[in-house]
């Protein structure tokens, strides 16, 4: 290097300097000391002295310095100054070359740059045109990238070599699925069960497919085949609580409640640590005004500790105010409150609910119920807080925020202190009209 200084093209002293280089990176790579490795390979490059090996050292240690794009750089020259005959002693084997490829691609996808990953994957399978797994991996990344047209092609093409590949059938129906012609997915998933029975996501997918169809059936009027389409999705997916209840609301739909009541009544006996169930089988008899059905329902609620119920209890008198079955949403309020504090999801709704009805009166008598009973929960006095607030008597709002803190504070609550410090945060400057969502946002911490 001294002698370069001072014949600086000098032949003789850049090749002893490039070799002394090359090799102390190479005994800085054996110890690991990666980034005086690449020191000292960089200058055996700024000396003119590329090679192949030095391009594979580059790209090695800029990849364990974690600088992916310069090794993905160095990695394609490599391959640019590969030998292409293929009896060259320096010739890379048609498998090291298509897992080079394979790799730059996934470089690129860390680099998220998607047009280079699918060129270099493209280019591996020129090299492995048979490689299911090395397709496979591409049409995974096309789904991925919603590059719905080019994943269909390359599963083609495996379907070509393997009708009956399982993985690729899979990601079929997967696209068509995404391209909205759910009819032609749930054929594909039909021939995969041909194949496999058992195999889980297929039953599920069809199972959803079905339901689906289900809906816009009934939502159409059309119960007798909306119930064909729930009982072909339970018979991918038996005893599904949640898929029998939507059965037996299109039984409802069908007048044929018998049959509703029946299938209810069996999914809760089966089910009985299952209060989503519970809250469905509710819905279904609520929405067609049948009161009685509903309480007779709920005295299952008493399977469950009194936080569920009081969530169940909530959860109906929610869905009354929605339906403006004003008296039995204030039942259901009490009841709940009866048995443990509403959790506060449902409590915000129900008061944001009431505010955005413009039922003011409504939203301060529940909160104050909620506080009088639980004097000890910070939500309270944030329900509190966002009826003072609505009515924009701001340092009313305040003041109950600053207990609600106090509250969560001390019973180490830290979810609701930090809502209630958001809120005021807020309360001087969101808009009136703007009041009742800006506190579900805040809610949603």
């Amino acid at each position: 290097e001294k002698a370069l200084t001072v014949i600086p093209d000098d032949a003789f002293a850049k090749d002893i300097a490039a070799q002394a280089h090359f090799l102390l990176g190479n005994e800085a790579a054996r110890e690991s000391r990666w980034e005086e490795a690449l020191a000292h390979w960089e200058k055996v490059r700024d000396l003119g002295k590329i090679s192949r090996p030095l391009l594979r050292n580059l790209a090695l240690g800029y990849e364990h310095t974690e600088d992916l794009e310069m090794a993905a750089e160095a990695w394609r020259e490599f391959l640019r100054r590969r030998p292409r005959k293929p009896d060259h002693p320096e010739a890379l084997p048609p498998q090291q070359e298509t897992l080079l490829r394979r790799h730059l691609a996934e470089l690129y996808m860390h680099l998220g740059e998607e047009d280079e990953v699918i060129r270099f994957y493209r280019q591996a399978l020129k090299t492995d045109p048979d490689n299911t797994e090395l397709r496979l991996e591409l049409v995974d990344f096309l789904i991925d990238a919603e590059r719905w047209i080019m994943a269909g092609n390359e599963v083609e093409k495996i379907l070509q070599l393997e009708p009956d590949n399982i993985e690729a059938l899979t990601r079929k129906a997967t696209i068509y699925e995404n391209s909205y012609l759910p009819w032609v997915a749930a054929r594909v998933w039909e021939e995969v069960l041909e194949q496999e029975p058992r195999h889980p996501v297929a039953r599920e997918k069809l199972a959803r497919l079905y339901e689906q169809e289900g809906e816009w059936l009934l939502a159409l009027g059309m119960c007798k085949e909306a119930i064909e389409h729930y009982q072909k999705a339970l018979s991918r997916l038996p005893d599904h609580p949640l898929l029998s209840i939507r059965l037996a609301e299109a039984y409802v739909e069908a007048d044929e409640e018998e049959k509703a009541d029946k299938l209810i009544l069996d999914v809760l006996d089966k089910h009985p640590g299952d209060p989503k169930s519970l809250l469905q089988a509710v819905g279904v008899w609520a929405l067609n005004d049948r009161w009685d059905k509903v309480e007779s329902l709920l005295q299952y609620a008493e399977r469950f500790d009194r936080d569920t119920q009081a969530r169940i209890y909530g959860l109906v008198a929610l869905n009354c105010y929605r339906m403006d079955e004003v008296e039995k949403g204030d039942l259901y309020f009490d009841k709940a409150l009866e048995r443990a504090a509403i959790p506060d999801g449902v409590f915000r709704d129900i008061i944001l609910l009431h505010l955005a009805d413009g039922d003011v009166g409504r939203a301060r008598k529940l909160a104050q119920k909620f506080t009088e009973r639980y004097p000890q929960n910070p939500y309270g006095f944030i329900g509190m807080a966002m009826v003072y607030a609505h009515k924009r008597q701001g340092r009313e709002a305040k003041r109950a925020l600053r207990k609600a803190r106090e509250i969560a504070r001390r019973s180490g609550m830290w979810k609701a202190m930090e809502i209630a410090r958001a809120l005021e945060d807020v309360i001087d400057y969101v808009p009136p009209y703007f009041w009742a969502e800006a506190f579900r946002d805040e809610f949603e911490l």
